[in-house]
């Protein structure tokens, strides 16, 4: 008796104790709410931004961003965290990047199996997660009517995260797939390549991405990885060591109510970042290049030094990037031109540390650390510049040296003047410029990112905002640039069986170490002869000048009630949209015919916008038969690296331009930007093109570089599937294998033959923006056509599916070595113009939200659930009048038949899941559906009387009626009931 007493009195204090602390929590939760909210700095922002910007500090730290953006139709977070890879204990290789994936897992408040990334998936949003060295982020997307719950589910994620051994252990297998994913590319190997050679008491030496083999050490299991990362979470993951940034529709006052609300938990903590020790030796080998084998058939070479990193004190002033932008330059004295001149190399670029971009936030792990930033020059080198590696690494050397030299030169301080200004117009036009901003989720988390390290007041102008720096600046820079400082790595063909190789633990991969003849390294360190060919470029001509944005700017600052209302109306225009969506879409503008010849045609649609579009879709009279498109595509090529150049200057002057070739022999030329420049530059693009006579060197150059791209492109397994299921559906298809074998017995005779034909063409120009109507003739009018030839109307012909039979096409991998399999299944739909149920329309919204419905549900039921690999899917295929939706599974871990047996049974339960979805489930997938906007360029517009067919208008409004009865309907017919049904499967074990 008195032992039972003594053990009930011992629960119940552990129960008192539970009790009290669990008081405690609600204690200290209630005083940070209560808490007052601190405001930190103003946000440097462009001059006419109509977005309201808000810093706060919450009691526990952390830092918070607010945007209120009431243009915006989906809502963003971005959180980022000082802890990456360089945090990771050396016995657990790889445990930031597990702890990056057990985050989205979820929270012990709302612990259903990844039931955030399933619930922004719902609606119409997307999640992103990457682990770097020093910091890890994280960020959604959503549309606004669901954000508050969203977000309320993000922060949980942050404070009271699900960290079971039941999910370690899954999660573990997971990042060995996703490593196994990866493990075949050349861009992986290298980084790997750079970490391992990298001196082993160097924080770069290390092995980021983690797979089974770096988590089966001594003393490391499941359990010992678990423990560990509670405690690295609980150290880091804490309000002073984290940064938050938000972007709404609603006043920036509810944006930080939702704030307060849902990041109020996260741990106050003692920050404790890593600190880059003090490395006195050389990071790499002095005076030794790095061979690695290439599986992709790439041959290229990156030569990389380390200078200082980019700090709070020196964020102004970048003199590295002045070197950047002069190497990156491609005209005619450049070191670029001067190359290519010498048929070394096909391409070259540049990149340094800290260029942070809000379309894309980098792939490359150690370009910017406290460690200092990477320089690289990287090079596609032809077979002769692979002979010549030293003495192409002694012309950079030459560059470097002339730089020195040419510090008061007045090109080189009126070309600092115009690439400040470059920059200045591109931060003044970023708010209004969609394609520079991205998607929220790459621009929100930059936000984070910046913020982790400067203050929150430089998050958005931080890379915009900044000097050059004076001669002695540059001087200083440039003295880094040394060969002390400085690795070489190749790229290059499979090494001979005899070769002395080494082996990287990880990736397997097999590498070289040569050492440089010592006359090359001294010829560096020494080298002030400089070749003639070699100078600074010239100004560019296409630069706009400052009334280009500063006119309209003066006029919102001089009228800025009249600015605010201008906005107001435009939102209220919005709004009204949403609440009327129907007369939304009858209201939506329409191209106009301008000019419709017996040759070029031309269309407008008039947009009151501050950035326009011109695109044209150039016909040529090209057989279609392999060998003919093949020397059309090597020309065009050969034509393409000739405008380089010119497209780098249009880029920098706020012109992008998108030139690309279709399979049916045609040219796509796209611009973008500000278009009273358009007409200048198109001039040049169309002189250039039709006075381009190819040499025998050049046509060498650009055979030897496309027959590599093709290979690399072949030995991807979902390019190779994609191409695989093209040709199994549509009779007549050039495969990648007839269109590389046809190129391979091209000669320069060829080439030159068909010359003359090029001079025959048709154009059809689409304008969208300010333009008028003899603007747009007068560019139409520099094409010049000639030749009253027969443009075929494409009508390929479609193979005949046979019901209820799958038909099976299979490959083995074009990498030996591959250890993934890829099983694909497409289903076709019928598309008949004239019927009422299975028109082209009605199947198009059909499989949109079909896509939307299943997306999260083929992750968590294949990936998740089954573990059946790494990359699962569901993706709409549109080719020449078919239609269908395939789902696939790249595995390294299971046999074809049983990765296809799987995907058949998730199919066939499709139906009865989305009987299961209830009605307002089924009207959050449909309003999140999205559909893209009408492009305008109808394959068959040079027939065609009229230029938009307002496809994708139609198949909004169809959307908008569909029932989740018609998604069952549809379903079953055409994926039980009558399936037509292609298999393809790519794998060893065919």
């Amino acid at each position: 008796m008195g032992l039972f007493k003594m053990k009930y009195k011992r629960k119940w204090l552990q129960k008192m104790k539970k009790d009290r602390r669990a008081l405690r929590n609600l204690i200290q939760l209630a005083e940070q709410r209560l808490a007052p909210v601190s405001e930190t700095y103003l946000i440097n922002r462009p001059d006419a931004s109509p977005k309201v910007y808000k810093s706060i500090v919450l009691p526990n730290g952390l830092t918070v961003l607010l945007i209120s953006d009431k243009s915006s139709l989906s809502n963003a977070a971005s959180i980022s965290v000082k802890f990456g890879n360089f945090d990771d204990p050396p016995e657990m290789q790889g445990l930031a990047h597990l702890i990056e994936h057990m985050i989205f897992c979820g929270s012990t408040s709302n612990d259903g199996v990844n039931d955030f990334k399933e619930f922004v998936g719902m609606h119409g949003g997307d999640v992103f997660a990457k682990t770097e060295p020093e910091y890890m982020g994280f960020a959604f997307t959503i549309v606004k009517d669901h954000f508050k719950a969203a977000l309320e589910m993000f922060g949980s994620m942050f404070s009271e995260p699900l960290m079971n051994i039941e999910r370690f252990e899954k999660e573990i297998m997971t990042l060995n797939s996703e490593f196994e994913s990866y493990k075949y590319k050349d861009s992986c190997r290298l980084e790997q390549l750079l970490s391992h050679t990298s001196h082993k008491n160097h924080p770069f030496n290390r092995f980021p991405w983690g797979n089974k083999k770096s988590f089966s050490g001594q003393n490391v299991d499941a359990d010992a990885c678990c423990e560990r990362a509670k405690n690295l979470f609980q150290r880091h993951f804490i309000g002073a060591s984290m940064k938050l940034v938000i972007i709404g529709s609603d006043a920036v006052n509810e944006l930080q109510h939702m704030v307060i609300d849902f990041f109020a938990k996260i741990k106050r903590g003692i920050k404790s970042d890593f600190v880059f020790p003090t490395f006195n030796e050389p990071l790499w080998k002095h005076g030794v290049s790095y061979t690695l084998e290439s599986l992709e058939g790439a041959q290229c070479m990156r030569v990389t030094w380390i200078i200082p990193p980019v700090t709070l004190v020196h964020s102004e002033r970048r003199s590295a990037h002045l070197i950047h932008k002069l190497f990156c330059e491609e005209c005619e004295g450049s070191l670029c031109y001067f190359l290519k001149s010498k048929h070394w190399i096909s391409s070259l670029t540049a990149s340094v540390g800290h260029e942070c971009s809000f379309t894309d936030i980098g792939d490359c792990s150690f370009t910017s650390t406290a460690g200092g930033q990477l320089f690289y020059i990287s090079l596609d080198i032809t077979d002769t510049g692979l002979d010549n590696k030293y003495e192409i690494v002694s012309y950079i050397y030459q560059y470097l040296h002339f730089l020195k030299t040419c510090g008061s030169s007045q090109l080189l301080l009126s070309l600092i003047e115009e690439y400040k200004f470059s920059l200045e117009m591109k931060y003044q036009c970023l708010e209004l410029d969609s394609e520079q901003l991205g998607d929220l989720i790459n621009f929100s988390l930059a936000l984070a990112v910046n913020m982790l390290s400067f203050p929150v007041s430089h998050a958005l102008s931080l890379d915009y905002c900044y000097h050059f720096g004076d001669i002695n600046a540059l001087q200083e820079i440039l003295g880094y640039f040394s060969t002390k400082n400085m690795r070489i790595d190749l790229l290059s063909k499979p090494f001979a069986k005899d070769d002395e190789t080494k082996d990287e633990p990880y990736f397997s991969s097999k590498y070289k170490e040569e050492q440089i003849p010592l006359h090359f390294i001294e010829k560096w360190e020494t080298s002030k002869v400089l070749d003639s060919a070699l100078r600074l470029p010239q100004r560019n001509r296409f630069m706009p000048g400052t009334a280009f944005w500063r006119n309209d700017f003066d006029e919102m600052e001089e009228n800025p009630e009249e600015a605010h209302d201008m906005y107001e109306e435009e939102y209220a225009e919005l709004d009204e949209m949403e609440e009327n969506p129907d007369e939304a879409d009858e209201d939506e503008a329409s191209f106009q015919p301008i000019a419709v010849g017996d040759y070029n045609k031309l269309f407008l649609q008039y947009e009151e916008a501050p950035f326009s579009t011109a695109s044209f879709k150039i016909y040529m009279n090209v057989s279609q038969e392999a060998k003919a498109h093949m020397v059309f595509r090597i020309f065009l090529e050969m034509v393409k690296d000739q405008l380089s150049p010119i497209l780098y200057k249009g880029e920098e002057a706020y012109i992008s331009c998108e030139l690309s070739f279709g399979d049916d022999s045609t040219i796509e030329l796209k611009l973008y930007g500000y278009a009273a420049r358009f007409k200048d530059f198109l001039s040049t693009i169309w002189e250039t093109f039709c006075s381009f006579v190819p040499s025998l060197e050049a046509f060498e150059t650009i055979t030897e570089k496309m027959l590599r791209q093709f290979y690399l492109t072949s030995r991807d397994l979902i390019v190779h599937a994609k191409q695989l299921l093209s040709e199994s559906i549509i009779e007549g298809q050039l495969s990648m294998f007839e269109k590389f074998n046809a190129m391979k017995l091209i000669s320069y005779e060829d080439l030159t033959a068909f010359i003359p034909k090029m001079q025959q063409i048709r154009v059809v120009g689409l304008f969208t923006g300010k333009y008028s109507e003899d603007d747009c003739r007068e560019i139409l009018d520099l094409f010049n056509p000639i030749g009253n030839f027969e443009i075929p109307r494409i009508s390929p012909t479609k193979r005949d599916l046979a019901i209820c039979s799958p038909h099976r096409v299979s490959a083995k991998p074009i990498i030996e070595n591959e250890t993934n399999s890829l099983a694909k299944v497409y289903y076709q739909v019928s598309c008949e113009q004239n019927s009422s149920d299975f028109n082209p329309i009605m199947m198009s919204a059909f499989l949109l939200l079909l896509k939307s419905m299943v997306d999260e549900k083929i992750y968590a039921d294949l990936r998740l659930e089954q573990r059946l690999g790494y990359h699962v899917g569901c993706e709409i295929h549109n080719q020449h009048g078919t239609k269908g939706v395939y789902f696939y599974v790249v595995s390294c871990d299971h046999k074809l038949v049983h990765l296809l047996e799987k995907i058949h049974d998730f199919v066939a339960a499709i139906p009865h899941y989305l009987a299961n979805v209830d009605d307002k489930t089924f009207e959050n997938y449909r309003s999140g559906t999205d559909v893209p906007g009408d492009s305008g360029m109808s394959p068959d517009l040079i027939h065609d009387g009229s230029c938009v067919n307002g496809h994708h208008t139609a198949v909004r409004f169809v959307l908008k009626k569909m029932k989740k009865e018609d998604v069952i309907k549809l379903c079953s017919q055409f994926f039980l009931q009558e399936p037509s049904i292609v298999e393809v499967c790519i794998g060893s074990d065919v």
